[in-house]
């Protein structure tokens, strides 16, 4: 579970820095965290369909193996099936593939970054909103 947890916490990082990219305009930060929903979901749709056509790549004990090979043949079939180059994404798509994680974690801290840096920067629309203080 390594993988999945280094995937979780790369997510983290970067959706962090959303608000240090453009602090003055708010908008620009709303745009990428779309765009992170948005590759969340084809990063899943891609496990997904990897996964019904049984390409899983087994290790030793049901684990997948994640050698130089075996990566660089992900890599070709995430592109192959147009899947976002971003290599968190990609990560992410490997964890979705591999393991019993569901996207929908990746996607609550998508959200949840979204609304605390709403906090941040409107505390009075955050009380009403959120119901934050």
């Amino acid at each position: 579970m390594r993988p999945a947890l280094f995937a979780f916490r790369a997510l983290n990082v970067e959706l962090a820095c959303l608000k240090e990219r453009a602090p003055e305009h708010a908008d620009l930060g709303v745009i990428r965290a779309q765009w992170w929903r948005d590759a969340l979901a084809a990063a899943d749709d891609y496990a997904a369909k990897s996964r019904g056509h049984g390409q899983r790549d087994g290790g030793s004990q049901g684990r997948p193996s994640f050698g130089a090979a075996e990566v660089h043949a992900e890599v070709e079939r995430m592109e192959r099936a147009g899947l976002v180059s971003h290599p968190i994404v990609r990560i992410i798509a490997q964890v979705l593939r591999h393991f019993p994680v569901e996207c929908r974690w990746f996607q609550r801290l998508v959200d949840t970054r979204v609304s605390s840096h709403a906090c941040s920067t409107n505390t009075s629309t955050c009380i009403v909103v959120h119901g934050c203080m």
